[in-house]
């Protein structure tokens, strides 16, 4: 009865607590009021219209840059509203050019009507305006007066967010007092307090402890002053302090490697998210992913803000001044006070996908709960998805016997770091499919240590898999590295059989997420962003009626792709910021934790039998990586294949070298506590050196 009592307690604070949250984060209304029109500009008014085609009111964008004018009037300008007969599409850029430029930062944009502040604006009788996407026109009105942003409420909540609050707050509830028994280990941590010896405490070894505790303190504290002055001084001084915490505790560096790993990733992911320059144009693809974490933020109402919709598909801060980051974050932060003022929020794309954005968005929603600035709700998606990255990374480590330093460094590469620190649901995939991977390895060690497989392995297992393949299908060769786990480390048959049957149906289920789509809509038009010849259904069809060809394209293709000169750009491109200068150091240390960190339970999967199995499902998983690249993104009939990016094959590596490269080595004379503190202090060093020639150099 007590633990009900205590559960109910638990369950109504935490529901209090996402009650308040789910207000908090609920977004101002603004509206525009007090607009007087002194001059209305119809079509007629239009004098050029570039790279748009223009059918009726219809204007088309064709080409970048797009443009039309307006002219033949003179008067001063305060502001003006431009009037559409249709709403805008989301994130459309406007710009506004008179005798200087203008932007939205200063306006206000509605569902058919665009304000725009012009103070300060001379007499002038021409305008240019810039819509970047289709628009249909109405007609221009000019002010000789301003006009003013007033708020005009709070955004919508869906009731299903105070529901969702609600069963979380229960299920949270019940985990902590049932799962954890917190009853019972708050009475025994309190019984070890009352025996705590303060003089058994003074140890070699608690000391040592406390001086590792001190200098992470002081690496955190570096970081920030890093952070806040951006040079040499305190660079090195941050490498320093983080190596000499990694070395200083020599004697359990291996026994720890996942504590001392998640806290290095964490510190060194910390430094790249506040350094790099501010903006959606940072990482590949990333105004993409920041669109969707910031639909996923908003999931339980309808609007979102002007600021998100500036920083979309830009850099706000493109010098590296401080006074200009100061002044460009003022600016953000005075959009974000305008409140919501477009209706384009919920969730972008299908529902298993979508899981890719949980990290991101759930962080960048708590941010705005708990009231926090734009720049900082900014920070959090980005923080929610390294913390996400490094607990994964953390938990994978820890179940591995041996191999810990292969899936460490691997986890370390430059690539993946700064992927973790950016906006990408590509870390969603690496983080959870180096989980799946570690607890199969993690199974197979058990076995060959006389440990039989556990049931809630295998669902860890099949479950991170398949939600780690969320965004990209394409992967789900992975799944067949279950059937690794050989049948002798079952109980019984039948358990063994579920475990298969689990296996396939995952594998069928992923498989269908994007074959159900191409076969009941076909394979659609294809991305855009691979040029104006891209036609999926077209290239589909090419594809079957040239198999041959196709075949011989593909080979070649997957040649170049996987040649090792080509590789620095799989584990050392740090998105558009450049590619690491350190590969040959990268590579050698990644050889070298394959070969060495080997013990006697790896022996099992030691067989030809085992590498034939990795490679297949690792060039399988290449093959349909191409193949969707070459039909969504290359045009018809081309003999290459485009849009295949190197970090695509980041997943790949750390069982490529586990399982493919498993040769029969004994490390076990080798003093693992110095040979782990060097690999992570050198990736260390890799990270923090590629972060001050790249970019902390230039402020």
């Amino acid at each position: 009865m007590k633990k009900i009592i205590i559960t109910v307690i638990l369950a109504v604070i935490i529901g209090a607590c996402g009650w308040g949250l789910i207000e908090n984060s609920r977004l101002n209304i603004s509206k525009a009021e007090g607009f007087e029109s002194d001059k209305i500009l119809d079509k007629s008014y239009i004098s050029e219209v570039i790279n748009y085609s223009v059918r009726g009111d219809s204007f088309y964008q064709e080409a970048d840059d797009p443009r039309f004018f307006v002219t033949d009037f003179y008067m001063k300008l305060e502001s003006l509203k431009i009037v559409l007969k249709e709403p805008l599409e989301k994130n459309t850029l406007i710009e506004l050019y008179y005798d200087k430029y203008c932007t939205l930062k200063h306006g206000h944009k509605g569902d058919k009507e665009i304000y725009i502040d012009l103070s300060g604006v001379e007499e002038c009788s021409a305008i240019r305006v810039d819509i970047n996407g289709d628009f249909s026109f109405d007609h221009i009105e000019l002010s000789k007066s301003d006009f003013e942003i007033v708020n005009a409420g709070k955004s919508r909540i869906s009731v299903w967010a105070y529901i969702t609050a609600w069963i979380l707050a229960v299920a949270i509830a019940v985990g902590i007092v049932y799962g954890f028994d917190i009853t019972g280990k708050a009475r025994t941590c309190l019984s070890r307090l009352r025996a705590v010896n303060v003089k058994a405490l003074a140890n070699k070894r608690n000391i040592y402890k406390l001086a590792v505790l001190i200098l992470y303190v002081a690496g955190i504290i570096c970081i920030r002053l890093l952070v806040k002055e951006h040079n040499i001084k305190w660079t090195l001084t941050t490498i320093v302090t983080i190596v000499f915490a990694v070395l200083f505790n020599l004697f359990s560096i291996y026994k720890n490697i996942a504590g001392i790993v998640f806290t290095a990733v964490m510190m060194s992911g910390i430094c790249y998210i506040f350094t790099v320059p501010v903006g959606s144009l940072i990482c590949m693809d990333d105004e993409f992913h920041y669109e969707n974490s910031v639909k996923f933020s908003h999931a339980f109402e309808d609007c979102v803000t002007e600021a998100d919709e500036y920083i979309y598909g830009r850099l706000v801060t493109e010098k590296y001044n401080q006074a200009e980051i100061q002044r460009s974050m003022k600016g953000l932060e005075e959009l974000y006070e305008l409140g919501a003022v477009s209706k384009d929020g919920g969730v972008a794309t299908d529902a298993y996908k979508t899981l890719a954005y949980l990290p991101s968005g759930t962080a960048m929603f708590l941010a705005r709960g708990l009231g926090l600035p734009f720049v900082k709700v900014f920070y959090a998606g980005k923080l929610g998805n390294l913390f996400m990255y490094g607990l994964l990374i953390y938990f994978a480590i820890k179940r591995l016997r041996s191999g810990k330093m292969i899936l460490a460094v691997t986890a370390m590469l430059p690539a993946n770091i700064f992927l973790a620190s950016s906006y990408s649901y590509d870390i969603w995939l690496i983080g959870l499919t180096m989980l799946g991977i570690a607890y199969i390895a993690g199974v197979i060690q058990d076995w060959a240590g006389g440990i039989q497989v556990r049931i809630k392995d295998i669902i860890i297992i099949l479950g991170s898999l398949t939600l780690g393949f969320a965004p990209k299908a394409v992967y789900f060769p992975m799944l067949l590295l279950v059937f690794l786990i050989p049948r002798a480390g079952f109980k019984s048959k039948k358990l063994y059989r579920g475990m298969c049957i689990s296996a396939a149906a995952c594998i069928i289920f992923v498989l269908m997420t994007f074959m159900l789509p191409f076969i009941v809509g076909g394979p659609g038009e294809g991305d855009l962003r691979g040029g104006e010849d891209v036609n999926s259904a077209e290239q589909v069809s090419y594809v079957l009626k040239n198999p041959m060809e196709y075949t011989e394209i593909l080979l070649r293709h997957i040649k170049d792709y996987i040649s090792p000169e080509n590789q620095k750009l799989t584990v050392g491109v740090l998105g558009y910021m450049g590619n690491t200068t350190h590969f040959v150091l990268i590579m050698l240390l990644l050889a070298m934790v394959t070969f060495a960190d080997r013990e006697v339970c790896d022996m099992k999967i030691n067989n030809q039998k085992a590498r034939l199995w990795t490679i297949f499902s690792i060039f399988a998983s290449i093959v349909l990586i191409s193949t969707a690249m070459y039909i969504s993104f290359t045009p018809v009939g081309s003999n290459s294949v485009n849009g295949c990016q190197y970090r695509y094959i980041i997943p790949l590596i750390f069982p490529l070298l586990y399982f493919a490269f498993n040769i029969k080595t004994d490390g076990r004379n080798i003093n693992k506590n110095i040979f782990s503190g060097l690999c992570v202090a050198s990736m260390v060093f890799v990270l923090y050196s590629d972060a001050w020639k790249l970019w902390l150099s230039a402020y």
